[in-house]
């Protein structure tokens, strides 16, 4: 019997998504050591293994042709990016981590030419998928169609075939929709917005029920989605996505920079050519609704056991400041040409809770309430589908740093004076400068920063 010999070796290299420098030190030690103990699994063998801030560069052989080297590929990349955005939470925030493309080659075939013209060409543009879902309440259906929905509720075996996933055992109260075998159409009834048909089947016919809500985007797809029964009223969670492609630019001349803070929970400046030209704080409003549904909420806790209804007036008039404020950094950054660069503080919540014996109690009040990650999601899906880039830095060590010589200062309250060059600023002010100029110099970490190193930077101020 004669036996096969393959020698097969692989040249991959893919990048982070608009070339963000985010694989710092500790992160590319972290890769390392999750490739090197993943090779058995992978069927591979890693000859050499570089790590650059924003692209890996890997070369491995691997045992056998019939390996499917697509896949293989797929596999890497997706079990390493779920690994370090598990490791890392402040990764988190950016939905997806690599390029949808790599480069792959074989080594007898790579040139170094190839390689640099393959990651000059990444970054330039990328397709960005905004996915969010649109609540519609369903018109009171007559006696049949309400029987119908009812019995789908009760028993998801009772439902038409084309809506019986192997899923759907797992939420029983609520009707999964598939998006190939629904219809969504407009209404030109005053009544409705919208018709949407379910399909029929296993005994059912199909109905039509109308749905009062908020207008679809022209260019929204619709995904699978459900219904779900609350307090006697049928309600519709349709699920959309939009596409967008978004265009990087390496070195802008204005950023729109936010710092999220206590303070101020919204800090907006704009830096243009290295240039503080305007600043604005926002939640004066947020801050005055957060402070009366704390205050209601204190009184009723010993009487009402479900606070939710009572204090909805209030939940309702913070998300709509949020809505208004986040649309109008983004308008700003859009009219102004510029990318919209935000504070990263995911999770940031769950480092306090941790640290809860060496905090401020005082602080945490002001802090916990404050809907950070609200403000982040809709900045990043807002600015996504007005065409603007938005990037997500490190806010470590921001409101502390002096933006001028890049020393660490001393900050009082709400202002941050420098002992080093005498340069005094509001502190928000301060750190939403330094994390403009931290995406400008490509730092993901301020805390790494060299002051003695950094050039001088002038800032004029109203």
């Amino acid at each position: 019997m004669v036996s096969g010999i393959e020698k097969l070796q692989y040249h991959l290299v893919w990048c982070v998504k608009y070339r963000y420098k985010l694989l710092t030190p500790e992160i590319a030690q972290t890769l390392k050591y999750f490739f090197f103990n993943k090779q058995s699994a992978w069927k591979i063998e890693i000859i050499s293994l570089s790590i650059e801030p924003d692209y890996i560069h890997m070369l491995f052989k691997i045992a056998s042709s019939q390996i499917d080297i697509n896949k293989l590929v797929k596999r890497i990349k997706d079990s390493n990016s779920h690994f370090i955005r598990r490791k890392f939470s402040y990764l988190q925030v950016y939905p997806s981590l690599w390029t949808a493309s790599y480069y792959l080659g074989t080594t007898g075939e790579v040139s170094n030419k190839t390689i640099e013209n393959y990651i000059d060409s990444q970054g330039l543009q990328e397709e960005e998928i905004v996915k969010r879902t649109f609540v519609y309440k369903m018109l009171n259906p007559n006696k049949k169609k309400e029987h119908q929905l009812n019995t789908w509720l009760r028993d998801f075996k009772t439902r038409p075939k084309g809506l019986q996933s192997g899923y759907q055992g797992k939420f029983p109260n609520q009707i999964c929709l598939r998006n190939d075998l629904i219809k969504i159409e407009p209404s030109k009834n005053i009544s409705c917005d919208y018709w949407l048909t379910l399909p029929g089947g296993n005994g059912w016919k199909p109905i039509s029920v109308g749905l009062l809500g908020r207008t679809l985007p022209s260019d929204a797809k619709i995904k699978d989605s459900k219904i779900i029964k609350k307090d006697n009223t049928f309600w519709v969670h349709l699920n959309i996505e939009q596409r967008r492609v978004i265009k990087n630019n390496i070195a802008p001349s204005k950023i729109r920079a936010v710092d999220l803070g206590i303070s101020h929970p919204i800090t907006s400046i704009l830096l243009e050519n290295n240039y503080l030209k305007d600043y604005q704080f926002l939640g004066k409003e947020l801050k005055c609704l957060l402070y009366k549904r704390q205050k209601r909420a204190s009184k009723l806790q010993k009487y009402v056991k479900k606070l939710s209804k009572k204090l909805r007036r209030y939940t309702l008039g913070i998300k709509d400041w949020t809505h208004k404020y986040t649309r109008e950094i983004v308008d700003k950054a859009k009219k102004e040409n510029a990318c919209l660069v935000v504070g990263n503080i995911h999770n940031i919540t769950r480092k306090w809770d941790k640290k809860e014996r060496e905090r401020n109690s005082q602080f945490r009040k002001k802090a916990k309430p404050i809907p950070y990650g609200r403000i982040m999601s809709q900045l990043w899906y807002k600015g996504t589908l007005a065409g603007v880039q938005v990037i997500f830095q490190n806010e470590a060590y921001t409101s502390t740093r002096c933006s001028r010589c890049g020393e660490l200062g001393c900050r009082t309250n709400e202002w941050f004076v420098c002992k080093n060059c005498g340069y005094t600023n509001q502190a928000d002010v301060n750190g939403a400068v330094n994390i403009a100029l931290a995406y400008r110099w490509g730092y993901n970490d301020l805390a790494r920063l060299p002051g003695s190193s950094q050039e001088t930077y002038d800032f004029n101020r109203r």
